[in-house]
């Protein structure tokens, strides 16, 4: 399983908490988006996290303008930002019970912070990517999971043979040299997903 760490801001959501002892997280999405206009276009998570009570899980969506929470009947609350490991498990719904063992196997091989919960982010009907808090991080180059094509030529790379040789040189100074800063310079990740 590939891990990248990823920092996440914290996120304003309309939820339904799940009876975890009941029919659980299909039924409070089901309530979830029986009480959305259209989920066209909206960003849809899970939350589940270990408390003195029992698991708790929530069932979200990403707040914009236009919902009223009162109107909707929906609980209002947020997702924390802060340093995620993140995976994906493609094919999802083909295999819902694999969800909770990516979790624990994450949860074993990383600094796991448990005041947060673990995140499910429901990218597509395909794409799953989830997300483990974590209280610490990789910080140098050797230990990241990502680079970018640059920093690790692959000549198969469809930035890297676009572009001639200065141009690389240039470019790959350029990441290196973090603009100019001590730290290094890091794009978003979605530039390099398709490499």
């Amino acid at each position: 399983m590939e891990t990248s760490y990823v920092e996440l801001q914290e996120t304003r959501v309309l939820r339904v908490k799940a009876d975890m002892k009941g029919k659980g997280p299909s039924a409070a999405f089901n309530l979830l988006e029986s009480k959305l206009p259209t989920i066209r276009g909206r960003k849809f998570y899970g939350t589940f996290q270990f408390t003195p009570d029992g698991e708790e899980y929530y069932a979200c969506v990403v707040r914009i303008d236009a919902d009223d929470p009162e109107k909707m009947q929906l609980e209002t609350g947020t997702i924390p930002g802060g340093w995620y490991a993140k995976s994906k498990l493609m094919d999802w719904q083909k295999d819902v019970s694999k969800i909770a063992s990516l979790f624990e196997e994450m949860a074993r091989t990383h600094d796991y912070d448990r005041k947060r919960p673990s995140i499910e982010f429901y990218r597509s009907q395909a794409e799953l990517q989830l997300f483990l808090p974590v209280r610490s991080h990789p910080r140098s180059k050797q230990q990241r999971t990502r680079s970018s094509p640059v920093e690790n030529p692959d000549s198969s790379s469809p930035v890297y043979s676009v572009l001639k040789s200065p141009e690389r040189d240039i470019l790959a100074s350029f990441i290196k040299r973090g603009r100019g800063s001590s730290e290094s310079f890091s794009a978003p990740e979605y530039l390099f997903s398709y490499y």
